[in-house]
């Protein structure tokens, strides 16, 4: 039997991937795949489907005329590169995103709505009250 004491946490500050395997990817993912997928986000990738990403928060934000495009849940993206970028400025391989990373978080903050309320879908047309007819919806149904 395991005991409390035995079971020491990983401080995830210390953990370097230094594996040939593991981090190679690590490395990879830092060299490659962020460069490449920020260019995505931003609509740069020619004969790539757009994905309007970064275009809906400023049209979100106000900084940019038009209406959202693309999938409702395309917000995710970003965050999902923004959790990418943290880790590898995490371990060492990301330090150059980090200018990039922090002009995303404002802008991401610019889009929020003054409650909080963040999804670009909802804050780009105009259905300022859908949150709450989905809410009301949502629990008739219950």
């Amino acid at each position: 039997m395991i005991t409390k004491q035995e079971i020491q946490p990983v401080i995830t500050k210390k953990v370097v991937i230094t594996d040939s395997l593991f981090a190679s990817y690590v490395n990879a993912i830092a060299e490659h795949l962020l460069p490449y997928q920020w260019k995505v986000l931003n609509d740069q990738i020619p004969g790539a489907e757009k994905s309007h990403c970064i275009d809906n928060f400023r049209i979100a934000a106000g900084e940019m005329e038009g209406t959202h495009q693309g999938a409702v849940f395309q917000d995710t993206d970003l965050y999902k590169w923004l959790e990418t970028v943290a880790f590898c400025i995490a371990n060492g391989t990301g330090r150059e995103y980090i200018e990039i990373a922090d002009e995303a978080i404002a802008l991401i903050g610019r889009a929020q709505e003054s409650d909080g309320y963040i999804n670009t879908y909802f804050t780009t047309f105009d259905c300022q009250n859908m949150r709450i007819y989905k809410k009301i919806q949502k629990l008739q149904e219950k």
